[in-house]
């Protein structure tokens, strides 16, 4: 319990830093290629039940809303869904927003099932993600996809390197699956691709497609140019290429998996 009043309150700290960060070319460039990437496996003409965990304050939510599908969002912080509401509510999106714990998803949505479950930035929080995982088997419909995103623990390795130029924590980082995120104050688990594809394995999910976000923009020493139009266009066209092959998806900042329920 405690654990996690702790991780409402980290969150709850780090808002203003994530509502700042979607405005900078970090978040912009996730987002646009998160949904990009998303996009390309929705049937156009069939408006879609899905259940967006995690959702935060609702950019993505809002997004899909936007398209005709009909959503609902699920954040275990208060302050996360009334950001989520106004904002869906600024746009004129009829969107259900839950304040939920995503450990007990069942009692929380009633028993609904959906077409697409997206679990962004979640599973590193989990305890046990391979329990979370076939929970998120019952909410989905037949043929149903998950999109899972989360921290790839070989870009750090290359990070550190590249970026930092502090060899000696590169080569501590092989192998690590978790690291201490300043930005909410919290340990978050960054499991291997080895490790997911063992967990769809295990739990008879059918991988679809396994993408890499930001293969290119976090080794970047000079981000400054990004503040002009242009560029931004040309690394996220970059991005998108990039992020459907070895090996430069096998580096990404973030995996990104859109995995299809089988049985």
């Amino acid at each position: 319990m405690q654990q996690k009043q702790n991780l409402i309150d980290a969150f709850t700290k780090s808002l203003p830093d994530y509502l700042s960060d979607v405005e900078n070319p970090s978040g912009k460039l996730f987002y646009s290629i998160t949904w990009n990437q998303i996009k390309g496996h929705f049937n156009k003409e069939k408006s879609l039940r899905i259940l967006d965990i995690g959702c935060g304050f609702g950019l993505t939510s809002i997004w899909l809303s936007e398209l005709g599908h009909q959503v609902t969002g699920i954040d275990i912080t208060p302050d996360m869904i009334e950001t989520a509401k106004q904002k869906a509510k600024e746009k004129g999106q009829n969107i259900t927003f839950l304040l939920g714990d995503v450990t007990s998803l069942e009692h929380t949505l009633q028993s609904e099932t959906f077409d697409f479950i997206l679990c962004h930035n979640v599973l590193g929080y989990m305890e046990n993600p391979t329990e979370f995982l076939k929970k998120l088997q019952w909410l989905l419909t037949k043929d149903g996809y998950i999109s899972i995103i989360n921290h790839n623990p070989a870009s750090k390795v290359f990070k550190k390197a590249l970026v930092e130029e502090d060899l000696t924590q590169a080569k501590e980082a092989i192998g690590e699956e978790q690291e201490y995120n300043p930005l909410i104050g919290a340990v978050v688990h960054q499991y291997s691709t080895e490790t997911y594809y063992k967990w769809f394995d295990l739990l008879k999910f059918k991988l679809t497609k396994h993408y890499g976000i930001r293969c290119v923009f976090d080794y970047l020493h000079e981000k400054s140019t990004l503040q002009h139009d242009p560029h931004v266009d040309d690394l996220l066209a970059l991005e998108l290429e990039l992020g459907k092959m070895s090996p430069f998806k096998d580096i990404a900042f973030f995996s990104h998996f859109i995995i299809q329920k089988t049985t």
